[in-house]
């Protein structure tokens, strides 16, 4: 028999292509501090109160949107808020340096805690580049550090002084710390906050709806044990705006920190109603008890888009942050109705 000359040779077949993993949580932070490795970030204008507080010895955390944004939530600026230790204290320090107080915030969803809080800008504020927003003039708050439960960073470390080109900025709290504070601060402010408990409902949201890394990967052990449920009960979809929903998850953090909590898909039946409450949502809709005080005026077009958005919501079941977002600009508006909201709660 004939010998095969080329039996002894490598093969030529191409390796099968090895399936791609998705990448942990670890790895995608490092991709997103990467992302804003430059420029320096002290030498960006809109945190030039960050770095003459840190001038001046003290350290502060960006929170709000710009912490979301910087993990790539898709959301807009307005007001810078800062997380300081002494707000008397930081205020001082920047009036020092040229800013001004201003005496009425604007803020309107922060209205619940405006005593806590201190509104300034410079005497020359520079004109913004955000997108729709001309002409918008930032303002710093100041906000106290021990009421969100974040801890600042060491103002004399190095890496706060003189972070690395893809280090996280330092005046950005990390994702997690995050995710915690807001999950803690909206199961412990007491239930009529409720213009403040939903703009803190809707920034967990919008962190969940834009950060699909979160809800798909290893996040989940990255979060305080007693807060772990809460994440995985909003994925699931429950309705956090309402008083069932509240007093169920502060019972499920209460269990979570006295003898432990064995994680589930969804803490309770996804065909309870007071706690998903899309479908009664649609009833309400049909049965014109909806938000709105009346059909829009002629020519309202803004008024008609906004009924159109909320059809879409209920309609095409978009994300947590869609229908947060429609019911918390409604109540901002003023066109909830007492007995109706309240039904919905």
């Amino acid at each position: 028999m004939r010998s095969d000359k080329n039996s002894c040779l490598p093969s030529r077949r191409a390796p099968p292509e090895s399936t791609p993993q998705p990448p942990t949580y670890d790895s995608w932070l490092r991709q997103r501090y990467v992302h804003h490795g430059a420029p320096d970030a002290w030498t960006i204008d809109r945190y030039a109160p960050c770095r003459d507080l840190k001038d001046e010895g003290i350290p502060c955390l960006v929170w709000f949107e710009d912490a979301l944004m910087y993990y790539g939530v898709k959301t807009m600026r307005f007001d810078l808020h800062l997380l300081v230790i002494d707000v008397e204290g930081a205020k001082a320090a920047l009036v020092e340096r040229g800013w001004v107080v201003i005496k009425t915030g604007t803020s309107q969803h922060l209205s619940d805690i405006q005593r806590e809080l201190c509104y300034m800008r410079r005497q020359a504020p520079p004109i913004t580049t955000e997108p729709n927003t001309p002409d918008f003039i930032v303002s710093t708050i100041l906000m106290p550090a021990k009421h969100w439960h974040v801890v600042l960073p060491n103002v004399a470390s190095t890496h706060y002084l003189h972070p690395g080109p893809t280090d996280r900025w330092p005046f950005m709290p990390s994702l997690a710390d995050t995710v915690n504070a807001l999950i803690q601060k909206w199961l412990d402010t007491p239930t009529e906050q409720y213009t403040l408990r939903s703009y803190v409902l809707l920034m967990i949201a919008y962190v969940h709806d834009h950060l699909p890394i979160l809800s798909e990967g290893d996040f989940i052990g990255h979060l305080a044990p007693e807060h772990r449920q809460y994440f995985l009960d909003l994925h699931a979809g429950m309705d956090m705006l309402t008083v069932d929903a509240t007093e169920h998850e502060r019972k499920v953090r209460n269990v979570a920190r006295e003898a432990g909590w064995a994680l589930q898909e969804c803490s309770v039946s996804k065909e309870d109603e007071r706690f998903f409450t899309r479908k009664r949502m649609e009833r309400v809709r049909a049965s014109q008890h909806w938000c709105y005080e009346g059909p829009p005026a002629d020519g309202d077009k803004e008024a008609e888009e906004d009924a159109e958005d909320e059809a879409a919501v209920l309609s095409k079941g978009c994300g947590m942050a869609s229908m947060l977002a429609c019911r918390v600009k409604a109540f901002f508006q003023g066109a909830l109705r007492p007995r109706e909201s309240q039904e919905l709660a």
